[in-house]
This record gives structure tokens, sequence and C-alpha cells, in this order.
């Protein structure tokens, strides 16, 4: 996958997602990803349940996703920092890209994956004076 328009065309639709955290809470719910009104532009919204210490919360995410110089720029959504930029992930080299986002003095780490038109995995390493997990998260398409 070397042009990041056909990676939002490959990854738009209706998605079950599983999300394990390594402090042992977990997520599932949905993920669509869907085009917006502005060219090379898609909207990311998850929604679904955070259970943490047998404790179910609805909750949801949204990002937008938006191919910038050959790349693929993901942008916060959510109310509190719409339009905060979060990742630019470089998928030239192949079906794998990484970049990082510094939270005050923590550092996420995000690695995303294309496994196949059905598939796609990603993982966010959170550390620093702060914050110490793992999120791992599995797209299936529906």
């Amino acid at each position: 996958m070397t042009d990041p328009s056909d990676l939002l065309d490959h990854i738009a639709g209706t998605w079950h997602l599983e999300r394990t955290i390594s402090t042992g809470s977990r997520f599932q719910g949905l993920a669509h990803i869907r085009p917006t009104d502005m060219r090379n532009t898609y909207s990311y919204h998850e929604e679904g349940s955070f259970v943490h210490e047998q404790t179910a919360h609805e909750v949801y995410r949204d990002y937008i996703y938006k191919v910038k110089d050959e790349k693929l720029e993901i942008i916060f959504a959510d109310p509190h920092r719409a339009g905060e930029h979060y990742v630019t992930l470089d998928f030239r080299q192949g079906p794998t890209a990484d970049d990082t986002y510094l939270c005050g003095d923590d550092i996420y780490a995000h690695i995303f994956e294309i496994i196949s038109a059905h598939e796609f995995h990603t993982e966010t390493v959170v550390s620093g004076p702060e914050k110490d997990y793992r999120l791992q998260s599995y797209y299936r398409r529906l």
C-alpha cells in the first residue's frame, strides 16, 4: 500500500473492534470509517463498551483521517481536542506504519498494520512519568 488515498478507500466501512489494555481493561464495539465532504478526508468514529474492574461504561472516540504530503494524518476530533494532530503515518514502504505523539511528558508510540482487506491492527504503547500501558486494537470488517 503506497498511496494513502488508496488506504482510506481500503479501510472505509464498518469494523468490529476489540481492544485490550495492559491494565486489564478492555473495549468492544464498532468503528465506522467514512468519507467526508472534503477530498481525501474520512471520519473515524468508534463506540462501544469499555470494561474496567467489572464495571462497563459506554464510550466513544472520534478522529479525522486525512491524506497530507502522501502520508496519512490522524487528527483528534473529540470535542476537548478537536483539530489537534495525533500521528502521521507513512505507508509508502509497506503495510505497517508508525509515529509518536507527545502528551505532556508521556509518549504514545502508535503502530498501524494492514493485515488484509478484512483486518487491520493498531498498537499504542504509552510510557512516561504519568502513564504506562499498552493498547492493542483488532479490527475485523463487518
